[in-house]
């Protein structure tokens, strides 16, 4: 019987391991003078995803009694994934009209409360919370001390194409585990790890680089310390899994050229992102976004053409309709002319 524990216990392990190789997302936030920006690869297996014009005044019903219900007090920017032809609710980047901006990636290890004692926002509307709710870092530091997270099942689609590419049952991938980079248009940054059922935050000193993979961020910065660029006496690693990609991401922006403009400082940060891409599964869109002036830069797998999004462009006050755009395209260059109104339907 200890046998089998312990055979279950190292599969379990190996498991988690492998998923935090195949959800391989990197945030990296960078200051040019005194503006701000932040930018995520999404690697993931769904390529079907929109980009969406939230107004403000929009309402998130809750699933139960224990869940949170509140209407959006920001306007907002967010990529979202398709599942089955309609737009999936969580965010995985975005930005609002305070200049907040969220990005979650995905966490192997992450444990929420097993016994909240406070309402709950499920994991799939965690980043569009603090979108809709706060408009600076430490706003959303106070907000989430008055909420426990809980898990949201991954969409049906996605645990289908992942449980196929990994040659596994797709039940053994129900839960989406998140962690979250938030940086706001002042350059104050926080990751939000929810770890051994409780909130842990890094921001200020105990933030000191501006990177997050799927590893905690004090593991990650644990590992950084090894290797030699960063005082220790490893190289630099030349794998793509999570911890490897941190190190390549943070050794990105400690020789990064100063930026000589705004779009220098865009064009760096997609360098950055660039330099700790993952193969397998591949980077299927980068965003890169300008906290100042509340735009976003998108480039996909299959159209390499950078396509700008300015949230000002938009009529974002309450009562006006959510609009969207896929991001599989072959448009280029301002693409706020190409959005559409989001029906019920999608």
């Amino acid at each position: 019987m200890r046998e089998v524990k312990s055979l279950f216990i190292a599969i379990s392990f190996a498991l988690c391991l492998f998923l935090n190789y195949v959800f391989a997302c990197t945030a990296i936030g960078l200051q040019y003078k005194d503006q701000s920006f932040a930018g995520k690869n999404h690697d993931w297996v769904n390529k079907d995803a929109v980009i969406v014009i939230n107004p403000r005044g929009m309402a998130n019903n809750a699933e139960s009694a224990i869940h949170k219900n509140w209407s959006s007090k920001y306007g907002s920017i967010t990529v979202n994934e398709l599942e089955k032809g309609r737009v999936f609710p969580g965010v995985m980047a975005g930005i609002n009209e305070e200049g907040l901006c969220v990005l979650g990636l995905w966490l192997g290890n992450a444990q929420y409360p097993s016994l909240p004692t406070k309402v709950i926002v499920p994991t799939k509307l965690l980043g569009k919370y603090f979108l809709d709710n706060a408009a600076t870092v430490s706003e959303a530091i106070a907000l989430a001390q008055k909420f426990d997270v809980q898990p949201s099942t991954l969409p049906d689609e996605d645990a289908t194409q992942l449980a196929k590419t990994l040659d596994i049952d797709k039940n053994t991938l129900g839960d989406i585990n998140l962690h979250l980079f938030i940086q706001d248009e002042k350059g104050d940054a926080a990751v939000f790890d929810y770890l051994d059922e409780r909130l842990v935050i890094h921001s200020g000193e105990s933030l000191p680089i501006l990177v997050l993979t799927n590893n905690s961020y004090s593991d990650s910065c644990s590992f950084l310390k090894r290797l030699r660029e960063f005082g220790g006496q490893e190289d630099l690693p030349g794998t793509f899994d999570s911890l490897p990609r941190f190190a390549k991401a943070a050794f990105a922006l400690k020789v990064m050229p100063q930026s000589e403009s705004k779009l220098g400082a865009v064009s760096n940060l997609f360098i950055a992102l660039a330099y700790a891409q993952n193969p397998c599964p591949p980077t299927l869109w980068t965003a890169v976004f300008d906290l100042s002036s509340k735009t976003m830069y998108l480039r996909s797998i299959d159209n390499q053409q950078i396509r700008i999004v300015r949230l000002n462009k938009f009529d974002i006050s309450e009562g006006k309709p959510s609009m969207f755009l896929s991001i599989n395209n072959d448009l280029s260059g301002y693409v706020e002319s190409e959005f559409t109104v989001l029906n019920k339907q999608l």
